[in-house]
Parts: C-alpha cells; structure tokens; sequence
C-alpha cells in the first residue's frame, strides 16, 4: 500500500524550509537517547567534519559527553581528506571526547573509487569501531532534507511502497549487535541542514566543507541542488506529508505484525513454526506489504538473527507458496539463504528456532533489530 504520486505540481518557493524552525538538536539527541538507548550505554557518532555532523558533535557533547565516542572514516578518495581527519580529531580533543580515525580506500578496480563504492566500507568500519569500544548504537548526522533528497530518488528510480516512502528509517541494524540512530530523524519538528547550520553558527561550532558535494554528476548533489532551487519535482511540504503518512502505516503494520507474532510463533523440532493467522494480513492491508514486515521481524527474533530485505522477487513466490499450502523457499539471508517450508496450518523453519525466552519479549527485541521510523 502506498501514496499515489502527486503529478509535478507548484513548487514551494522556501524549498527545504516548509514551516518556520526552532530547531533544539540537544533535545533531540536527548530525546532520541532516552528513547531507544538503554540508560548510559556508550554510543558512537559517526562524524566527516561537515557542517551537519560538527552540529551532531556539539549537541551530543552537551547532553552525553560522558558515554559519547567518535569516529571519522577517512576513505582518501580526494586531496586534503587527511586535514579534514585531523580537524575533527582536534575538535575532539578540544572536547574531551574519544575519537578514532580510520582509514578504508576502495580497492582501484573494484567497483570504483566513488563515494557510492566507499558507503559499504564506511558502515563496516562503523560496526568494527562500534564493536571494538562496546557501543551498540551509532548515530549519525542525517536529517529532514536527507530524507528527502532519499525520497525523490527512490521515486526516480522507480520504488513505491510504505518504505520506500517513508525514506531514512530513525533507526536500522548496522551489523552485529549495532544499529544505527538518526537523532534529527526522530520526532518533530525534524530539522534540516539550513537549520542544523544556523544553530551551529551560533554557538561558534566550527566545520569543513566537502568539494565533492558540488559535483552534480552525484545524483544526490543534483537532487540536493533542485529542491534548494524549488526545480525538484516535489516540493518540500508534499514529500514531508508522503514521508508522515508512510510513516503512520508502517508503524500500524509494525504493531499489528509483532502481536501476531508474539502469539503466534512457537518452536518446533530444531525449528519454528509460525501460525496461518499470523501470516494473513488484517483487512484493508495486502499481503505484498504484510509479509515483507513479518519477514523482517522474524529473521530478526531468531536464536541465530538473520537480517532479510525482502524484495518483490522473494514476497510474490512466498505469497503463492502460502496461498498454495505446500512447497518450499530459499529466502536470501545474508550468510546462508532461510529455508521455509509451507502448509496448511502455516510455515515453518525446520532449521531456525526462535530465541529462547518470553515471546513477547523476543518479538520487542526483533523491533529494535529492524528499520523503524520514530
């Protein structure tokens, strides 16, 4: 289920700012905190230097800089990366907060020394980093006008549906035990990067600007530069109300999917077996964006945590396969694929049992394991 896509219509002469912002980034790190982060658990901030990230610094220093680290991931991909790293291990030690610099170039030849080849890098050298000082979150710098500029290119490449709607999730699994929060994505007002960088101006928060970000050869860049200059095909305000509403849906299905769950899951053998009622999405929903939810929240309440992204290619021939009652699926899951196996009374996992415990329990863990949007 998903909005229809408004045709192009007026754009929205304030571009990003829709509304008028008091934006409080202390707050909604605080806020973000005390929601989803067990009380003084060490967490990581995952900082370039740039004008978002410094603002992340600041506000993160103010409300926790007891439990806080940093870390600058230094990909080498274009001259005077290496200053960039040392300013922000400077402003650290201004700080008094912990920062490790860690250097990760993409191989030449491999798929390319582009910032796109440098992401996958970059979040595992986040969850290596994260492991390594025992801090089970990592919060970035995203915001309002990320989400956004996500939104509009997962419409032009063609992807509809709640999640792609809804864009950046506030938070999702990284690797390992370790998820990612995105503070300025939880709660409202959210705020964007004109916003984040009057507050940091303000408060004489220091930054670096990044050249590449004026590369419109980079779709982001050239998404970025068309909502600023009210030439984007959205304007601000509508993708902010298509991003609200996918937003509600999903935490509806979310809720409705993990009572199912909770009690309607059970071991079975060396496995798990997962009721029919379970599986059959409520009225007014369809089983195209039932069952990818239930997928997700089941890989991750397995005694051995599977992360699935299910795809169109995975949710219609498991759809078929419960409608039919019989038959069996590989569903791609990371190291090894998950084996399913339909019947009449449900589907089960001979060879995953779930996590020992309370299932209601479990079922609440699994959420925190998934991409929720706050």
């Amino acid at each position: 289920m998903g909005d229809a896509i408004p045709a192009r219509g007026p754009v929205g002469r304030r571009g990003y700012d829709v509304a008028v912002e008091r934006p409080d980034p202390e707050r909604h790190v605080a806020r973000s905190l005390a929601a989803v982060v067990p009380e003084g658990a060490p967490v990581l901030l995952a900082v370039s230097g740039g004008s978002d990230s410094m603002a992340l610094l600041a506000a993160a220093a103010r409300v926790a800089r007891e439990r806080v680290a940093v870390v600058h991931v230094d990909h080498g991909l274009r001259a005077g990366s290496g200053g960039d790293a040392r300013f922000v291990a400077d402003r650290c030690a201004e700080l008094g907060v912990p920062c490790d610099v860690v250097r990760v170039a993409p191989r030449a030849g491999s798929s390319g020394r582009t910032e796109t080849a440098a992401r996958g890098l970059r979040l595992g050298a986040l969850a290596e980093v994260a492991a390594a000082r025992g801090a089970g979150w990592v919060l970035t710098a995203h915001h309002r006008d990320d989400a956004h500029e996500t939104l509009l290119l997962h419409l032009a490449r063609g992807h509809r549906g709640d999640r792609a709607l809804a864009s950046i999730p506030a938070v999702r699994p990284l690797g390992g035990d370790a998820r990612v929060l995105h503070p300025f994505l939880v709660g409202d007002p959210r705020p964007g990067r004109d916003a984040l960088a009057a507050w940091r101006e303000a408060r004489g928060v220091p930054h670096v600007e990044d050249p590449t970000n004026a590369d419109d050869r980079v779709p982001r860049n050239a998404m970025r530069r068309a909502l600023a200059a009210g030439d984007a095909p959205l304007d601000a305000e509508t993708l902010e109300g298509l991003r609200r509403r996918a937003r509600r849906r999903l935490e509806r299905r979310l809720l409705a999917v993990a009572a199912r769950l909770a009690g309607g899951w059970r071991a079975e053998g060396r496995g798990s077996f997962v009721e029919r009622a379970v599986l059959e999405p409520p009225e007014g929903d369809v089983a195209e964006a039932w069952i990818p939810e239930l997928l997700r929240l089941l890989g991750a309440g397995l005694a051995r945590p599977r992360r699935l992204a299910p795809r169109a290619s995975v949710v219609a021939p498991l759809t078929r396969l419960l409608e039919r009652g019989r038959g069996e699926l590989a569903v791609p899951a990371g190291a090894a694929p998950l084996r399913l196996r339909a019947s009449r009374a449900g589907l089960h996992l001979p060879d995953e049992p779930p996590r020992p415990g309370d299932p209601a329990a479990r079922v609440l863990d699994a959420l925190t394991r998934t991409s929720l949007h706050l």
